[in-house]
């Protein structure tokens, strides 16, 4: 039986239950999770000490507790007396404890904390930060300093940390944080170092210099001309050892310019171990190679349509032979010659160039200023203005023009080391060079072709059992020369130039008519062969003796003997006669009584062919320059070894 509720004590109960204040409001569940907070408490003892650790913090005594049990440590140091009391903490106590000071800390951190200056200069992660309100003047002058970056989000100017000590040049009003202070202290005792230890080096490189004994015959063979001796002192104090960039030696053309160079690089590699590359024409790659041989000495060559453009990762010494090739900023060789020698590991910049002022334009000398870090160089506008007499033509500006010579040769006095013949009075008498010649592709082939037609030849012989006579070989030996002649014809008439070039007068002479005839019409200068007429001979040999002709060119058999040539001092033998008294007769044509220079005489080979075998095998039977096969046995000898060589040359497949 189910017991009703009674209706009275039913209404009772809702009565009971009615909250007329709130009742009327609409009912929301509520949001709140958490229990109830259970009070902890502790021992009034230790009011005291929570009291006089807040006054630490105020007046920045804090002590900080990172665990429990330093809190408890530092609690009973306090309170001796207090031991038991501490050990009856139990962990939640304990706790309190260490989130009461923990805050107290946090409060005073904040109280103590003054605000930022909004301008100021702060150390990031690897960064400089400046903060500062929007100003435009400001916010172009941080645009300036390469490294800029403005952070959008932490709206600040970030720079590289090498930047720092221009960042605060250029903010010097603006505070600056202890962390800024500190790697500034930092970097200035790096920097004192490192200005200690190039001091020492320093030092230690002049003492070196000072102590070179350059008198010694180099790999026992090989000894200086006093010009020289002074040249590898001049240059190796044109080196960062000595906080110079560069210099160039601008010795007239055969003073050893090369020798000079190679040996400087070899004593400053005995200093301190370092990469020599050197920049030269792709026909004297083989010179600057057995040059560098005989002196035992490692080198990198580079032809200069190849510089190398790959980052070096060990100091480096650039040496740039015929340096004049870098005479205009826009071309691309001498940009990268520019970018290599600005390379962080290059310790120094040699140019080489019998020619720094090409054509006599002041203008092309601005490119090897520059490659020096010379002063001039700073001011383009300047120099062109000033030493270059620039004009402003239809086309732009014309700065072919010339002026001031004499300040300008004073003022570049200490980046260029110019010699002549006359200065160097220790020179032999005569001096011979060979110079391999770059030959086109063009020219190659049709040497080639001459001599596939002379081995068709030879072989027709054979087979028709004919014997291999002297003059068959004579006449063969011929045919290979003037092949050779008509290739070097191009080169040859380039390397004259550039002697001319020296406002010197020069005498070439040739085996064949027509390889004279094409050198004497390029050159401007007269043609003294076997044609020549008694009058025409008189009357070219006194206009260039006078200085009206500065290209004297003749065949050896016209002009090889009998002629006074004294006017010049350089003679080129484009080809030679396989006696060498022949030779050494071209060249005295100049090396006799009125001369007053060291006669040079070069030697223009091909890289291929028979060239280089005649001329070695000539030099073998030389001592030295002044020495003359005059005996008619050891000619004979010499002539049959030199056949022997056409035949072996033609039996093989070499060009």
């Amino acid at each position: 039986m189910i017991k009703e509720k009674s209706p009275l004590k039913e209404r009772t109960q809702q009565m009971t239950q009615y909250k007329p204040l709130t009742d009327h409001l609409p009912k929301y569940p509520s949001n709140w999770q958490n229990l109830p907070t259970k009070a902890i408490r502790i021992p009034e003892k230790f009011s005291e000490e929570i009291l006089d650790y807040a006054h630490q913090l105020d007046i920045g005594e804090r002590k900080v507790f990172t665990d429990k049990a330093t809190l408890k440590s530092f609690l009973s140091c306090n309170y001796e007396v207090m031991q038991e009391e501490i050990n009856a903490l139990n962990s939640q106590q304990i706790e309190l404890f260490y989130l009461l000071l923990d805050g107290a800390e946090r409060i005073s951190k904040i109280k103590n904390t003054k605000p930022k200056p909004e301008e100021r200069i702060e150390i990031g992660k690897s960064k400089v930060k400046v903060f500062f309100p929007y100003n435009q003047t400001r916010v172009k002058l941080a645009k300036t300093i390469a490294s800029a970056f403005w952070d959008s989000k932490g709206k600040y100017w970030e720079y590289d940390l090498d930047d720092l000590r221009k960042v605060i040049n250029f903010f010097p009003s603006f505070a600056v944080s202890n962390e800024v202070i500190n790697l500034l202290e930092l970097r200035e005792k790096q920097e004192e170092e490192i200005e200690e230890k190039k001091e020492r080096k320093i030092k230690n490189f002049q003492a070196y210099i000072k102590n070179l004994d350059l008198g010694k015959p180099i790999n026992s063979n090989i000894s200086l001309f006093d010009h020289q001796k002074s040249g590898v002192d001049w240059l190796l104090k044109r080196t960062k050892f000595l906080k110079k960039k560069g210099g160039i030696l601008a010795d007239e053309m055969g003073l050893g310019k090369t020798y000079t160079s190679l040996i400087a690089a070899k004593k400053l590699k005995e200093f301190e171990d370092i990469k020599i590359i050197i920049i030269c024409p792709a026909s004297l790659k083989s010179t600057w190679a057995k040059v560098a041989k005989s002196l035992s000495i490692d080198i990198s060559i580079y032809s200069w349509a190849k510089i190398p453009l790959e980052e070096e990762k060990t100091p480096f010494l650039l040496i740039a032979d015929e340096a004049h090739f870098a005479q205009n900023l826009q071309t691309a060789r001498t940009k990268k010659i520019l970018k290599l020698a600005d390379h962080d590991h290059c310790v120094g910049f040699w140019g080489l160039t019998g020619t720094p002022l090409k054509n006599g334009r002041p203008i092309n000398l601005f490119p090897l200023l520059k490659i020096c870090n010379h002063l001039l160089s700073k001011d383009f506008d300047y120099y062109r203005k000033h030493f270059c007499n620039s004009t402003l033509a239809p086309w732009g500006w014309d700065d072919s023009g010339a002026r001031n010579l004499d300040e300008l040769r004073i003022m570049t006095g200490d980046v260029i080391l110019r010699r002549t013949k006359k200065d160097c009075l220790d020179l032999p008498p005569k001096i011979r060079t060979l110079l391999q010649m770059e030959v086109s592709r063009l020219e190659k082939e049709e040497y080639k072709t001459a001599i596939e037609e002379l081995r068709a030849k030879q072989q027709e012989r054979l087979a028709n059992q004919q014997i291999k006579s002297v003059n068959n070989l004579l006449g063969d030996l011929a045919i290979i020369r003037h092949a050779g002649s008509k290739a070097k014809i191009p080169a040859a008439i380039e390397f004259c130039k550039s002697l001319l070039e020296q406002d010197s007068s020069i005498v070439v002479f040739t085996e064949f008519v027509d390889t004279a005839k094409s050198l004497s019409e390029s050159l401007g200068g007269c043609c003294f062969t076997g044609e020549t007429s008694l009058k025409d001979r008189d009357l070219m040999i006194n206009d260039f003796q006078v200085g009206k002709i500065k290209a004297f060119v003749g065949t050896i058999g016209a002009g090889g003997v009998g002629l006074t040539l004294t006017k010049a001092n350089y003679v080129v033998l484009v080809d030679r006669p396989w006696t060498p008294g022949d030779a050494a007769q071209a060249e005295d044509r100049l090396h006799r009584i009125g001369q007053e220079s060291t006669v040079h005489s070069y030697w223009l080979q091909l890289p291929f062919g028979l060239d280089v075998k005649i001329d070695n095998l000539l030099a073998e039977k030389k001592q030295n320059i002044n020495t003359v096969l005059g005996e008619k046995n050891e000619e004979d000898k010499l002539k049959n070894e030199i056949l022997n060589l056409v035949s072996l040359y033609l039996n093989s497949k070499a060009i």
